[in-house]
């Protein structure tokens, strides 16, 4: 009598262990494999990165004009005569000096800069953060993909050899007089049938190692396996998610995509405040020690200057007035897409959630529809062997059973697929570990 069952096989899986069939094959690779390898040249990662730190060195640009400016000048005169047609050198004087300026008031320009920049780069730091989820998010996706295809190229293996030895029953049945020639085809149907999807999961397979290797950056795929599981999936883990209360409208306040939306609306309205400053009056203060004298740098005592400036805008043709009301309409702008952004959010978290808590009641109601079928095709073996079923009932329980065993392999990989969307809705990730300094 032969008999499978799936549920051993997912045990297994959980343990990294694999097939017999791909005992052999040198890609091997873990999670951890994975990660290290998508960041290692990852352009994606790098342009966001760079991107992050050029928004931080901004900040220090900004900062810089509210600290005195200093700056210092040499200068070298030679002078000399002519006459007669004659040019003759009278002697040559040197001056040097010191300048320095400072910003007293510039009607907040200077400060809403640098309120600016600062918003600008948490914002860009939640993109950042954004990028490194979406990263996860799609090497999961395709991890496990390969996981599944390796385990369903295993599954369609032992269902040839199951409908290879129903055909090889039927036959000897068929010859003993015992069935009729028509369940003998059908078994033999079934058989070219299973021989078929098998041929179908190694393409299935071929096409998810393409896929693995794209995201990250192996170009020999043809032995790319994943061994082991999603490291960064903790079933048990999200489990507990599901079963609590959740109020999405404060949930979506916490999501990195929504605390960008406001990071950016922020920067807008400091914009807004930055366009407005040039209607103010600009006060500066400036100071220079001068000295000139006939010796190379000049020792004799230096003239000393300071002031007060005051600059008043009259007239600028209205450049500043459609500055002003430019960024007033970006403003608006900006807030009519951060409230849009933020109900989007709040559907999708819901979305999320639901589908999670589905693919948690999809998963328990395959196991025991699995542990069902897989007794139900034990009893309905032995019971046709011994003629009391008839072929008909029996090829009906032992298909659903196969069906069932293909089910169950899909909706488990649909739950690592629901998790993994769960976790980037919320702006989860776990690569700061393999990142060593890169992280911010």
């Amino acid at each position: 009598m032969f008999s499978f069952s799936l549920r051993s096989l997912f045990y297994l899986s959980l343990l990294g262990f694999s097939f017999d069939a791909y005992a052999q094959v040198k890609n091997s690779l873990t999670w951890s494999d994975s990660v290290r390898l998508l960041l290692k040249d990852n352009p994606d990662y790098y342009s966001s990165l760079k991107t992050l730190q050029s928004v931080q060195m901004q900040e220090s640009v900004d900062f810089a004009d509210r600290l005195p400016q200093l700056s210092g000048t040499f200068s070298v005169n030679k002078e000399t005569s002519l006459r007669g047609g004659t040019q003759s050198f009278r002697g040559e004087s040197y001056s040097a000096g010191l300048n320095l300026s400072q910003s007293l008031f510039t009607g907040g320009r200077i400060t809403n800069s640098i309120e600016r920049s600062e918003f600008l780069t948490m914002a860009q730091a939640k993109q950042h953060q954004l990028v490194l989820v979406e990263l996860e998010y799609e090497l999961t996706r395709r991890f496990q993909n390969l996981i599944y295809a390796q385990e369903l190229v295993g599954l369609s293996q032992t269902i040839v050899q199951r409908r290879r030895d129903n055909v090889d029953l039927l036959r000897l049945r068929f010859e003993s007089g015992l069935e009729d020639k028509g369940s003998l085809l059908l078994s033999q149907a079934n058989y070219a049938q299973a021989q078929y999807n098998y041929k179908e999961s190694q393409d299935l397979l071929s096409l998810s190692q393409t896929h693995m290797a794209e995201i990250l950056g192996v170009s020999d795929y043809r032995q790319l396996e994943v061994i082991g599981v999603n490291q960064n999936i903790d079933i048990d883990e999200e489990y507990q998610v599901i079963g609590s209360e959740i109020d999405f409208y404060e949930l979506v306040k916490d999501l990195p995509a929504y605390q960008r939306s406001l990071y950016q609306l922020e920067a807008s309205k400091k914009n807004m405040a930055i366009a407005k400053s040039r209607y103010f009056p600009q006060l500066n203060l400036s100071a220079s020690l001068n000295s000139t004298g006939d010796d190379f740098f000049p020792d004799d005592t230096g003239r000393f200057q300071a002031g007060l400036s005051v600059s008043v805008p009259l007239f600028s043709g209205g450049r500043d007035y459609y500055r002003h009301q430019i960024s007033v309409k970006e403003y608006r702008a900006g807030k009519l897409d951060h409230r849009s952004r933020k109900l989007s959010l709040i559907s999708d978290v819901e979305q999320a959630y639901r589908n999670l808590k589905q693919s948690y009641k999809m998963v328990d109601l395959e196991d025991r529809f699995l542990q069902a079928a897989e007794l139900r095709a034990d009893i309905a073996r032995s019971k046709y062997t011994n003629g009391l079923l008839s072929f008909e009932e029996w090829d009906r329980i032992e298909t659903e059973y196969i069906n069932r065993q293909v089910s169950a392999l899909r909706v488990r990989r649909d739950q690592v697929f629901s998790i993994a969307q769960w976790r980037r809705i919320l702006g989860v990730h776990h690569f700061n570990s393999y990142m060593e300094n890169k992280a911010i």
